[in-house]
């Protein structure tokens, strides 16, 4: 791989490193997930979820608190619905909270 000394669009550096190609492939997913069940998650809950990765037909869902994550289980069987619905290979949606994320 060449150094370059100049700016390069996202788009390119990820078509040049597969890796990176990869890792953007996965966050596009995720987004899409997001979006499909965003209209599904009640306004006040929206800035308190943050959306994970997807791996092996598992979506990981960040929430800020046992409130949110309390309100979020209610809700799990009608995200995977409206998941399944729209065609995303999503089997099971993990919740994790935030603060407690360890590898």
């Amino acid at each position: 791989m060449q150094r370059r000394h100049q700016a390069i669009r996202l788009e390119q550096a990820a078509q040049e490193a597969p890796v990176l190609g990869t890792l953007m492939q996965r966050l596009r997913h995720a987004q899409d997930c997001g979006r499909c069940i965003t209209p599904l998650i009640p306004p006040m809950l929206r800035a308190h979820i943050t959306f994970g990765v997807v791996e092996d037909g598992e979506w990981c869902l960040i929430v800020s608190g046992n409130a949110v994550a309390a309100k979020a289980r209610q809700l799990l069987p009608i995200w995977l619905k409206q998941l399944k619905t729209q065609g995303f290979e999503v089997q099971h949606i993990r919740l994790r909270m935030k603060g407690s994320l360890q590898t």
